[in-house]
């Protein structure tokens, strides 16, 4: 699983602010969404799967979301409509976002450049650029202690998994499930053992998917998840190779995948 750095310039790309703060409320609340983002120059090596923090440039500067490649990169018209209407393209993937804070409480770029010197963060000329595996794990980890999980408190059925209309389909996902299935199966990926908090300490814990058996896309409609028997706890590597063909590769199948390498 590579990491990447995407760029977000509020000069060029204007997102009103009430429209980001429901993005964040949507997110916060389990609602992931998807979405095309420019990749700049960067024409491959971004595979399904891996990790990408969405970098606020210009002002006010600092990570402010995380998502996972769905994609691979690919070419589409560009995002800037001058430039679209003279036929030019841009490269982009596809971003499942898991995460989204409000500008003022983003991971500052000065913390970045202190934990992660390595970075170009005052030379992000486009989004794309690859992290070092060092400098990926150190990021990775301090996103995860700047971004405490939020569950909703009211004891509504554990609904997930219908599709809602926001600038592509998005399926609806319960936070509620997540912590009752933790609860139930413990934060150890059922493929290959891992556990954060075990390889990490303190910093790791807490890193872990919850995987549903059954896809949501292909059940099609809403329904009422059962932590226990619906979803299972994977690391992100794992996740990411059960996701690697469709329809995904079951737990099971991914262990002896690994076993035999």
């Amino acid at each position: 699983m590579a990491v990447f750095l995407l760029t977000w310039n509020p000069t060029k790309w204007v997102i009103p602010d009430d429209e980001w703060l429901v993005g964040v409320k949507d997110v916060a609340a389990g609602k992931l969404y998807s979405e095309p983002w420019s990749i700049g120059s960067r024409t491959g090596g971004i595979e399904h799967g891996d990790r990408v923090f969405l970098v606020r440039v210009h002002s006010d500067r600092g990570i402010v979301a995380s998502g996972t490649a769905v994609s691979q990169a690919y070419k589409d018209v560009h995002w800037d409509n001058d430039r679209a209407g003279r036929g030019d393209v841009a490269n982009y993937v596809d971003v499942e976002w898991d995460w989204q804070l409000p500008v003022e409480d983003r991971l500052p770029i000065e913390v970045l450049k202190t934990h992660i010197p390595g970075a170009p963060w005052d030379n992000l000329m486009g989004s794309g650029v690859q992290l070092s595996t060092d400098d990926a794990k150190c990021l990775i980890m301090l996103w995860s202690n700047s971004t405490p999980p939020v569950y909703p408190e009211e004891d509504a059925p554990l609904i997930e998994g219908g599709t809602i209309s926001v600038r592509v389909n998005r399926y609806e996902r319960n936070p509620k499930a997540r912590a009752e299935c933790l609860a139930h199966h413990g934060p150890t990926c059922v493929v290959g053992g891992f556990n954060g908090g075990d390889v990490v300490g303190e910093a790791g814990e807490g890193l872990i998917h919850v995987h549903h058996l059954v896809e949501m896309s292909q059940r099609k409609t809403r329904y009422q998840v059962d932590p226990v028997r619906d979803l299972v706890p994977v690391c992100p590597t794992c996740h990411a190779m059960i996701h690697l063909r469709r329809p995904a590769y079951t737990p099971s199948e991914v262990r002896e995948i690994l076993t035999k390498t």
